[in-house]
Order: structure tokens, then sequence, then C-alpha cells
């Protein structure tokens, strides 16, 4: 049975609107993508976010430029994490469903 890393490694924001079946989905793919426990990849994560990193994720939070934006991601991994979260939001995979519909529909 697979382990259902979604109660204790999600960024909370989401908990109510996440597939959390497809959150561990790929919680084991970064996991197997950095070859790193998907427990490490998340103590990790919250430790940056909450002390080393946390003053520059509120300075791009706030960014008027795109620029700011990219030039950040470019030099943290933090966006791996928060990604496989962010893509994991039911409203989120809903609206693939319809665009990948739709798509075949066209075909």
């Amino acid at each position: 049975m697979k382990s259902d890393y979604s109660k204790n490694f999600i960024d909370h924001k989401f908990d109510k609107d996440v597939n959390r079946m497809y959150l561990n989905t790929l919680y084991s793919s970064l996991s197997s993508f950095l070859n790193i426990s998907i427990e490490k990849i998340a103590e990790d994560y919250w430790d940056r976010k909450s002390n080393e990193d946390k003053a520059e994720q509120e300075r791009v939070a706030g960014a008027k430029r795109e620029e700011d934006v990219l030039e950040y991601y470019k030099k943290t991994q933090q966006y791996l994490y928060e990604l496989v979260c962010e893509e994991s939001v039911l409203k989120k995979q809903l609206l693939f469903e319809i665009i990948y519909r739709f798509c075949k529909k066209i075909r």
C-alpha cells in the first residue's frame, strides 16, 4: 500500500482543494526525480521557507516585474515542491481534463 504523504507534507493553504491521490503520485515522482525522500524534500522546503528564504519569498511575492520572479526561481529548487502542490489542486485538474477532452474532440 502506498503512503499518504499528502497529510504530512502539503502546504496547508491547499488542504481542502487537493486531489490527494494525485498529490501522492506527484510526491513519489518528485522524490524519484531528485533521488531524495519526500520527507527530506519537505523538511528542507519548510526549513528554507520559514528561515533563510523567507525574506526572499516575500520580496518575490510582491514583485512588480516578471524578471524579478523568474530570477528568483532560476536560483532555487523551492518551486518544485510548490509546483507539486499546485498541480494537485482539484480545480486545476478539472481544467486540464476539460482542455484534454476539447483537444481530443477537435483532433
